[in-house]
């Protein structure tokens, strides 16, 4: 029996979700935000070699979830805040996530039927996106609500905290350990075995050849190659 689920927040991540969220047999019956409507134009699917029209509805705030969440029997959410590497994103995503267990939704993760996850001793947390080319290898743990973006790669025994962006192209060779909010930026290398602090931002194409240091209140950003901190 197919599922209902609403996302909550249409951020940057949210139109990515939606095909996902087709795919993953969930019927999408709306979206909240306390922006109210964000406009957004329904999507076009290919689905079974059919095409698909998925109405994306704005259902109204945030504190309207638990009438909706009876109304259309619908027990599944998922959290579309942008803004990675942002911590008052982080902040709001963990909020929503509070707020949404309080209220009795499921968070499920979110898996693209295009990534390739190695299926032996893999764990990835509720909450969590897996985005189209993403791969995941034996042994990887991913913490709850992080986002494996299009074509990042976590290599084998990797340990990701919650909250923790992988960006598109991104490579974490085996063993890397991140932390909680970390946001690993596109295009970039994590050499093997290493370990990137909470919080920490890796720039965009940096190769990452030492330990980083960062923390929830001393957040750092490293760039370049090798990755060297950017000084504020």
């Amino acid at each position: 029996m197919t599922e209902n689920i609403i996302i909550v927040v249409m951020g940057g991540s949210a139109i990515s979700l939606i095909p996902i969220i087709v795919e993953n047999s969930y019927n999408l019956i709306g979206y909240t935000d306390d922006y109210g409507d964000k406009n957004t134009p329904d999507l076009i699917i290919n689905k079974n070699g059919a095409e698909q029209r998925i109405e994306v509805k704005y259902l109204g705030k945030n504190d309207k979830l638990p009438e909706i969440k009876e109304k259309y029997n619908c027990n599944n959410a998922v959290i579309g805040v942008g803004g990675v590497g942002n911590r008052s994103s982080i902040e709001l995503k963990k909020k929503l996530s509070a707020m949404l267990k309080e209220q009795g939704f499921n968070t499920p993760a979110l898996i693209s039927k295009a990534a390739h996850i190695n299926a032996h001793n893999v764990e990835i947390g509720e909450g969590t996106f897996v985005m189209p080319g993403a791969i995941v290898q034996s042994g990887a743990r991913i913490g709850k609500n992080c986002l494996l973006n299009t074509g990042a790669q976590v290599d084998h025994e990797c340990k990701l905290g919650d909250y923790v962006h992988i960006a598109p192209g991104a490579v974490l060779c085996g063993r890397v350990n991140v932390d909680e909010g970390a946001h690993v930026g596109a295009n970039s290398v994590v050499r093997e075995s290493l370990t990137i602090n909470a919080y920490a931002i890796v720039g965009i194409g940096a190769v990452v050849v030492k330990n980083l240091e960062s923390s929830s209140e001393n957040q750092k950003t490293y760039i370049g190659n090798p990755a060297r901190e950017l000084k504020k």
